[in-house]
């Protein structure tokens, strides 16, 4: 009487088939299994003989079948999860090339709006401040040329002349606010500290 334990012995070499090869792999070890039980049982050795062909047949089959399956099964969702994290392993290296691409250009925004505002506040500061300061002298010498004879002529022109000096030390200001002259000489944190 063969020994029930011989049905299991090629489990170990199904499974590792199915957890390593796939489907294929697995449909291989069965075929190779079902070879050496089919001409076992015709030799009158292995789990499958001793009792009627047509029975030794269906009991073959039944035993193909109920291992079969259930490894098949395994094998297609391994195959499954593989592609999965397959998927999953490129959606993110997309992520990541993406994430760099916007991190690239966030720097050069970053980059092109400090040159632009470079650019302006050395404009203002160059430009409308020298003119506001060429106003201011002109006004100095209308306010000599007046002198004592037009002193109501003075007092305005002096009035002028300040709000032009307010002016000129908002534009300044604002010119600095853009770009502050004190990044270029000390650290980010000392020029926040002296802000």
């Amino acid at each position: 009487v063969p020994s029930p334990a011989l049905l299991y012995a090629p489990l170990p070499l199904l499974l590792w088939a199915a957890v390593r090869f796939g489907v294929a792999g697995v449909a291989s070890a069965l075929f190779a299994v079902a070879l050496i039980a089919t001409f076992g049982a015709l030799e009158t050795r292995g789990p499958f003989y001793g009792i009627p062909a047509a029975d030794n047949v269906f009991n073959l089959q039944m035993f193909l079948f109920a291992i079969g399956l259930p490894l098949l099964i395994l094998a297609v969702v391994m195959d499954e999860r593989d592609r999965a994290v397959a998927t999953i392993r490129a959606g993110e290296e997309a992520l990541r090339a993406s994430l760099d691409q916007v991190r690239d250009l966030a720097g050069r925004l970053i980059g092109a709006q400090e040159a632009e505002r470079t650019r302006i506040a050395r404009d203002i500061h160059d430009d409308y401040g020298q003119r506001l300061a060429a106003v201011a002298m002109g006004l100095s010498r209308v306010i000599q040329l007046a002198g004592d004879t037009a002193p109501a002529v003075g007092a305005e022109v002096r009035r002028a002349q300040e709000g032009i000096a307010d002016v000129a030390g908002s534009l300044r200001k604002l010119s600095h606010e853009l770009h502050p002259g004190v990044l270029r000489h000390v650290s980010l944190a000392q020029a926040l500290h002296s802000l």
